[in-house]
């Protein structure tokens, strides 16, 4: 009678190894080991969050990109740049917070640290950021390449914070405004505030910066060109007089108004 050999890929489960039967379970269930502790193989990486200062009022807005190597994030306030006085404000999965800072348009300083299991890796460095009563206007006009064009009335707001370290925070408005050839273009700036309009300077691209009166003013944009041009300008702080006090910490935001007037032949 012929010998049969039993084909060991059918064996029933009670018959294969231990070792074998869980292995073949864990790589069944799952795409790997890692894949049960919901995470990758290598470490969370240390980085810093993105801060959006005065964006909402009474509260710095935190966030951070996701990473599959975290169990979860914590995010520290600080008074302090140097970390000593940090303050847990936040732990959990979510990727985004607003901070409900303690006291209005003073700088606070943000790390973020990334736990993995019963290890905490960070905190990162620090970003400073700033809370006020009044929210900044929505314009993301930094950059001369990203001024705004002025067309009748544009409202804004203005601000500059610093601490005692020397660290700042710095608003500065880029604007744009088409002058006919061989004109000039007449607009005013208007204080909406209760600080003084004094503290601010307006200058034109290519020529020296006037300081703004108290209540504001009229500023003349010139184009001598044969051909319509746009005239750049931009409103900036004069910073110590925006604080109060040379090279003291402190600071505000203040809002204004740009309004087009009139067009003049030259």
């Amino acid at each position: 009678m012929p010998q049969i050999k039993a084909d060991r890929r059918f064996l029933p489960a009670e018959l294969l190894p231990p070792v074998l039967l869980c292995s073949a379970l864990v790589l069944a269930c799952s795409g790997g080991p890692f894949d049960l502790l919901g995470r990758t193989a290598d470490e969370p990486k240390v980085v810093s969050p993105a801060v959006d200062s005065l964006g909402r009022e009474g509260k710095v807005l935190v966030s951070w990109a996701p990473e599959a190597a975290a169990d979860g994030y914590r995010l520290y306030r600080d008074s302090l740049p140097d970390g000593s006085g940090r303050l847990l404000v936040y732990e959990g999965s979510s990727t985004a917070v607003a901070d409900a800072v303690p006291a209005m348009d003073t700088l606070f300083y943000y790390r973020l640290a990334k736990i993995r299991g019963s290890r905490e890796f960070g905190p990162s460095d620090p970003v400073p950021g700033v809370a006020s009563s009044v929210a900044r206007d929505s314009q993301m006009n930094d950059e001369r390449s990203s001024a705004t064009p002025v067309n009748y009335v544009t409202q804004a707001t203005i601000f500059y914070y610093r601490d005692a370290w020397g660290n700042e925070i710095e608003d500065r408005d880029w604007y744009l405004m088409q002058v006919p050839p061989r004109s000039f273009v007449t607009v005013a700036v208007t204080n909406l505030s209760n600080t003084d309009l004094g503290e601010l300077y307006f200058q034109v691209e290519n020529q020296t910066a006037q300081l703004l009166s108290t209540t504001g003013g009229e500023r003349k944009l010139f184009n001598f060109d044969l051909e319509a041009r746009p005239v750049y300008f931009q409103i900036y702080v004069a910073k110590d007089a925006f604080v109060g006090e040379l090279s003291a910490p402190g600071g505000k935001i203040a809002a204004y108004q740009i309004e087009y007037r009139q067009t003049n032949a030259i």
